[in-house]
C-alpha cells in the first residue's frame, strides 16, 4: 500500500471511530474550550456538520453529492458517507 493509501485508510478509520481534530471532539477531551464551528458559531463542529452541513464547504458538499450520485449512492448521511469511502469506481 502506498503512503497516500495508508494515510487515507488511517483518516477514514479515525473518522469512523470519531477521533478527529474537530472542535466538538477536542472539547469532549478537554483539549479545546470551544465546541462550536468557527465559521457558524452556533453549531458544534462535529463530523456530520463539518462533512455534510457547514455552509463554509458548500461547494465541496455539492461536488461530493455529485460524485456519490455517479456511484448510485443517493442517501447522504454520515454512516453512508463513511461506508462509501470503501467504494471503488472500477
Amino acid at each position: 500500500m502506498s503512503r497516500e493509501g495508508a494515510q487515507g485508510t488511517s483518516t477514514i478509520t479515525r473518522l469512523r471511530l470519531g477521533h478527529t481534530t474537530l472542535n466538538a471532539h477536542l472539547h469532549r477531551l478537554r483539549l479545546f474550550t470551544d465546541l462550536f464551528c468557527l465559521w457558524c458559531r452556533t453549531t458544534p463542529e462535529a463530523m456530520e456538520h463539518f462533512l455534510l452541513k457547514c455552509p463554509r464547504f458548500h461547494s465541496q458538499h455539492t461536488a461530493l453529492r455529485s460524485w456519490l450520485s455517479a456511484l448510485a449512492i443517493t442517501t447522504l448521511d454520515l454512516p453512508t458517507l463513511l461506508a462509501a469511502s470503501g467504494v471503488h469506481t472500477s
